[in-house]
């Protein structure tokens, strides 16, 4: 499952950067960035109480394997639609 979520994560990339070349591609990387912030932040503000950070590596480690596999095959399909809705125009 996780060699697919790279797969598609980076045909992604390539997508992004075949329409709108570098500019974009560092947009697209920024956006990334604040999200994964953005979800970081959610998940330590989680817990009751003073904002408190969690270890980085503290949230998976929670996770079965069943959980886990279902948290990277929702990935896939949210890259997926992402890389279908931006393939569309896309000059081949």
């Amino acid at each position: 499952m996780g060699l697919a979520a790279l797969f598609v994560y980076g045909m992604w990339y390539g997508i992004v950067n075949c329409r709108w070349g570098t500019l974009g591609l560092l947009a697209f990387i920024a956006v990334q960035v604040l999200v994964a912030l953005a979800v970081t932040f959610a998940c330590s503000r989680a817990g009751a109480g003073p904002l408190r950070l969690r270890p980085a590596g503290a949230y998976p480690a929670t996770l079965s394997a069943l959980e886990l596999t279902g948290v990277t095959a929702a990935l896939t399909v949210v890259c997926l639609a992402g890389g279908h809705a931006t393939i569309r125009r896309v000059p081949v």
